[in-house]
């Protein structure tokens, strides 16, 4: 069985990398991603599942520990959003 997951864009302090959407958690703006990190002390690259919250407005998706305040791009919060994720 062959699943395609969809790109998607990850924003972080140091600017936005590619990551892979695995999928929507509700409608609670909280996805589930795929990225890949530089280990620095291995010279390779770790793969990196971790949940994010996605922005409907600006179609990215952001971590709560990089960004507490919400979207970087807005400067809203998410969680109370009722968002389309599919």
């Amino acid at each position: 069985m062959i699943i395609d997951f969809a790109p998607t864009r990850l924003r972080l302090p140091t600017g936005t990398i590619p990551a892979t959407w695995i999928g929507a958690i509700g409608d609670t703006c909280m996805v589930h991603i795929r990225y890949w990190k530089m280990d620095h002390q291995t010279a390779r690259w770790n793969q990196v599942t971790t949940m994010a919250i996605y922005c409907p407005t600006h179609h990215i998706c952001y971590l709560t520990s990089d960004y507490p305040k919400g979207c970087p791009e807005c400067g809203c919060t998410n969680t109370n959003q009722s968002a389309a994720l599919s």
